[in-house]
Formats: structure tokens, sequence, C-alpha cells
């Protein structure tokens, strides 16, 4: 087997099996801790907090299994290879990194195979900078440059690695630039937007079958209009999108209606600056924003009833300020601010409503981010002064036990600033981490 330079691949399991403890008289104390052997995880090896970071029955300081793992370090040194973009296809993760020969390229962690590079678009050691991986028909396309058409569209399969990736669309024809981003599969379609000098930035498809592209101008003319955060729900395109007419504002897009305004949440302007989420949940959409009366909160769009405010966080026209909004488990999972409580993680019932799920105390001091959602579990990113800013795991179904420490990266002070976390295959949990994946 041949492994490929420069590039770091961690893996962080959920669960770990195999691991095993000697068996002692339940009254006894082996190991003089406090903790009787038959409610203590580590009987013999003293462990008096408990801790068991895998929740594997295991106390942390007598297991053998890892919650982390280093798959292969491929740069001897302190090299980054600066993974990124992970995207699942088959049983294998693909993600973007660099290296020395080749620049920044595509690459594969195979789990029988390991890890290798799969294409040099651009080659002489300049990089492609693949982008937006996304997954359809079985095919993984990107943007990506070969440093003579510009950045755009291509499309690797993984059934014909021989012929390597191969350019589809040339959206801006000639070295241009078209900047083609957030692509979104629907009905045998890639939808994006992107720009050229005809259409200005507007959104555009591509037929997965026949190859051919297509402008949809919801701006006529060189006028831009900016759709973004495109999120398919029951067989129809979503994304925030402008005119002159009503400002920024909810969109949809089907072929059966060509693109259309959804709802007008704001009739004084814009209800929606920021291109914040578009989360689907049980049939509807949610989603922040502003009718120009109570700031900025959290509305849904169901397609029988139209759009509504479904909770007032911060009350009055004070704007609220919702982050990464997540779905888990038929509930929806986001930071807010309000007026007594700062950024604090709130969870949203559609039959219940809205409610405070957990108010960071003191000593988490900020640096909040990248929250994810797996079995029952929630992972985010947050500050504090021992570990510096690393992965932390809350308890949904029990707040009040407060979040535990779900990795140290970096030991000590330092952070290792953990981001782009998310679940693939194996119910596992993948996130780069200052410029490594784990």
């Amino acid at each position: 087997m041949r492994w490929c330079p420069l590039v770091y691949l961690w893996l962080f399991l959920s669960a770990t099996s195999g691991c095993s403890s000697s068996s002692n008289d339940e009254d006894d104390d082996s190991d003089r801790d406090g903790i009787a052997d038959g409610l203590d995880n580590c009987p013999l090896v003293l462990n008096v907090d408990l801790a068991d970071i895998d929740s594997d029955g295991l106390g942390d300081v007598c297991d053998d299994c890892q919650a982390f793992s280093l798959i292969e370090d491929l740069w001897d040194g302190v090299g980054y290879g600066d993974p990124g973009q992970l995207t699942s296809l088959g049983d294998n993760l693909y993600f973007t990194a660099s290296d020395s020969e080749s620049g920044r390229e595509l690459w594969v962690f195979d789990p029988s195979a390991g890890v290798s590079r799969q294409t040099d678009i651009n080659p002489v050691a300049a990089s492609s900078d693949p982008f937006q991986l996304t997954v359809a028909a079985g095919k993984l396309f990107f943007r990506a440059g070969d440093g003579v058409n510009g950045n755009e569209l291509w499309m690797f399969d993984p059934n014909n690695t021989s012929a390597g990736a191969v350019l589809v669309a040339d959206i801006n024809p000639g070295p241009g630039y078209s900047w083609l981003n957030e692509l979104t599969c629907l009905d045998g379609a890639l939808f994006f937007w992107a720009t050229d000098d005809l259409h200005g930035n507007d959104l555009w498809s591509y037929d997965i079958a026949s190859g051919t592209t297509l402008s949809i101008d919801i701006n006529p003319g060189p006028a831009d209009s900016r759709p973004r955060v495109l999120t398919v729900l029951d067989e129809r395109l979503y994304f925030w999108a402008e005119d002159e007419l009503h400002g920024r504002e909810l969109r949809a897009y089907a072929p059966s209606t060509g693109p259309i305004l959804i709802a007008d949440i704001n009739p004084f302007g814009s209800s929606n600056g920021t291109d914040s989420e578009l989360m689907p949940l049980d049939g509807s959409l949610y989603l922040e924003a502003d009718d120009g009366v109570h700031g900025t909160e959290l509305w849904v769009y169901n397609p029988a009833i139209g759009a509504a405010m479904v909770a007032e966080i911060a009350h009055g026209s004070d704007s609220n300020w919702l982050l990464n909004l997540i779905a888990m488990d038929g509930q929806l999972y986001f930071w807010a601010y309000d007026e007594s409580h700062s950024l604090a993680l709130w969870e949203y019932d559609p039959e219940a409503g809205a409610s405070l799920l957990y108010s960071p105390p003191g000593w988490l001091n900020g640096g909040w981010g990248y929250l994810t959602g797996l079995d029952g579990k929630l992972y985010f990113t947050a500050e504090q002064r021992v570990y510096g800013n690393e992965l932390w795991v809350l308890d949904a179904s029990d707040p009040t036990s407060g979040p535990n420490l779900a990795a140290d990266i970096y030991p000590g002070i330092n952070s290792s600033r953990p981001g782009d976390i998310n679940v693939f295959f194996w119910r596992t949990l993948f996130y780069s981490v200052q410029q490594s994946l784990w």
C-alpha cells in the first residue's frame, strides 16, 4: 500500500467496544477512592470523578479503548495538509487537502485502503482548490479551476477513477470565474448560484443526464438576485433572493412554476439580510426572519398555511441572533440571545414551542459554534480558560448535567478550534481542527 504525503487524517468514534475490566465483590473498594467496586467504572485504579469520555461504561483512566485515534500521520513533522470539505460517498470519505507535489486537490479516505489523492486538476504544483463537494447520481460534483477555464463545475466518478475529474460546465467561458456555489441536488439536476456578465449573480441548474445548463434569472438582466442558502423540501428548492420590488425574501423554484416569491415577510424592506439557515423539519421550513416589527426571530413556512412567527425569544423590536439552527429527533436546537441569558442554547418543539435548554456558566467563556447533533447529544465548540477552545458535548435529554469536554485536542490552555463538524457513515463524527482531520 502506498501512502500519499501531506495530510493528517484523524477519526473520532462515537462509541467503542471490545474492552473489559476485572470483576470484584460489589462492596469492596479495591482502589480506595471511596466508591464501591460495584459502582466504580475503574475499580482497580483511583478515579474519584468516574470520568468516562466515550460513555462505554469503563473509566478513562483504565480504558484501553481510545475515543480518538490517529489513522495515519502522512506528513512527518509539523506540516499541515489542511483537510476540508468532508463528504461521504458510498463507504468512502472524500475531502480536499494540500501537498507539496500538487497543491490543493481532491483526496479520499477508504477504510479498507487508507488515504490517497484522487485528482490533479491543475498540474505543476498549482492548486485546483476543489470546493462544494456534492454527491449526485453516485458521482461527486464540485467547483475547481484547471488554470485555463477559471473556477467552474467538475465531476469525479468513483466507478471510473481512470478518467479522473472532468469539466462538465463552463458557466463563465474562458479564464473568467463564475464562482458557482451551494451545489444542491433536486430531481436529477444540480442547482447552484453563479455569476456571468449576462445574468449577474443568479440561480443556475445543470441537468446530470443531458449535461445541459440553464440560467434561472430571478432579477432579469445583469442585476444580481444573489440566491443563497439553497434548501430542498418536498421537491421544491427554497432560498433567499432579492429583487427591486420586494427586497430580500424567501423564494422557491420548481420546474413547473419557475422561481416564485413564497412570503413577503417584511413588507417594509428585506426580512433577511444575513442569509441564515433554512431548516426542514416534518414538512415545514424553519428560518430566521425580521418582519419589521418583532426583530429577528424564529419563523416557520408551511406550504399549506404560509409563513408565521413561532418564537419571540428577544421581546419587542430588538433583533435576536439565532446561530447554527439544526434538527435532531423531531426538534430544533440553536444558539440565541435573550434579555436574561445572553447567548444560550435553545430548543424548539413544534408541539410545545421554544424553551431555554442550557445557559452556559461563566467558566465557559464563549467561542460557541458548529452545533451538531448525534444520537441525542449536541456537540459544539466553546472556550474555557483551562482547556482553550475545544469540542464539548451536551446530552439534550439531561441538560442540567451540563456539558462535558469531548476532546482536549491541543492540551492545556491552547486552543485547537474545531470546525466543519459533520456526521457521516458508521454514526461517526468527523471534524477538522487546526488544519487536521479528526
